[in-house]
């Protein structure tokens, strides 16, 4: 396989493992760089694009190949919407993003990293991600964990009323926790700021390890450099091994999505996510129908994203939505 087909097919929509892309870039690496830099890179110059690109692949090879000017494009990531996060890398962002970023990272980047993580303007979970960032590179021994624990309690100072942040932190206790992190966290429980259905007082009662020291982490799969490799994702549910062709259009994918999302799909109490994927599922045209139906005009010049979240304040009734699709 040529080059140039490998690094055009792994943009498609994915129905198979690319084993054979795959092979084809590592064998050609050097070459293979600028192209996968450039193809992480679209999303960060295009906020709010709906384009039908895959970046994941491209992610984890740079991340395999510990392409140090990977970084930099990688980082701005932690900083998109909500919702750009979640079409651009989907679980990826919680599973294995924090390796990708770790392992495409020199020691002076960490200063970078923590800029963005002290943003206010970022989600909570994109923060979150930023500290396990932190996590994998002292395991790598980038990072002292005096040092990671001082910061995170200096985070927990800044951020530790926000429930999301604080209860992910808690979460966190059986790998990174000291004195001074267990007793703001145990605070935190008592006025109760940290998620009770997240998190429960009594487990992390149980598992804080405090001052459990890097071995911990080194020990821990959940921050192994493994992560950081496309293996690491071959058997996910979206490469269906048994298919006819590795890749299929992002039209193809877009009619099996919209024919498949129902109302028993919709976590009626919240459904907000699985309402923002079908809407960015759609085509243009679709998404017409759908404005015309709710009496919201697609405004040409609007973004994609604007025309999304116009639709989606109209929308009371789900099961008319999902009628609509």
């Amino acid at each position: 396989m040529e080059l140039k087909t490998a690094l055009e097919n792994i943009q498609r929509v994915l129905e198979k493992y690319p084993e054979e892309e795959i092979e084809t870039i590592r064998k050609n690496k050097d070459a293979a760089i600028d192209s996968l830099i450039s193809i992480i890179k679209y999303p960060t110059e295009n906020p709010g694009s709906r384009e039908a690109k895959e970046v994941i692949v491209a992610m984890f090879l740079l991340s395999e190949f510990e392409e140090k000017s990977a970084f930099e494009y990688l980082l701005k990531y932690l900083s998109f919407s909500d919702n750009d996060v979640h079409y651009w890398l989907g679980d990826i962002l919680t599973e294995s993003f924090h390796i990708i970023l770790a392992n495409t990272m020199r020691r002076s980047d960490i200063d970078e990293l923590k800029k963005t993580i002290e943003d206010p303007a970022i989600a909570e979970i994109e923060r979150i991600m930023g500290v396990n960032t932190l996590v994998a590179l002292c395991g790598y021994d980038m990072l002292s964990y005096p040092e990671l624990c001082g910061y995170v309690e200096r985070l927990i100072e800044k951020f530790g009323n926000n429930m999301d942040f604080i209860t992910n932190i808690a979460a966190m206790c059986d790998i990174l926790c000291s004195e001074k992190m267990y007793s703001e966290i145990e605070k935190a429980f008592d006025d109760g700021i940290i998620d009770p259905i997240m998190m429960d007082k009594d487990y992390f009662e149980r598992n804080a390890n405090i001052n459990s020291g890097v071995n911990v982490i080194k020990s821990d799969r959940s921050y192994d450099k493994e992560l950081g490799k496309i293996e690491s994702i071959k058997d996910w549910v979206w490469f269906e091994q048994d298919g006819e062709n590795s890749f299929r259009s992002f039209e193809e994918d877009q009619r099996e999505l919209r024919g498949n999302f129902t109302d028993s799909m919709i976590i009626k109490d919240e459904p907000v996510f699985s309402l923002r994927d079908a809407l960015a599922a759609c085509s243009l045209d679709a998404l017409e129908v759908i404005g015309s139906t709710y009496e919201v005009d697609i405004d040409a010049e609007d973004s994609r994203a604007e025309s999304e979240d116009a639709i989606f304040k109209n929308i009371t009734d789900w099961d008319e939505f999902t009628g609509v699709l």
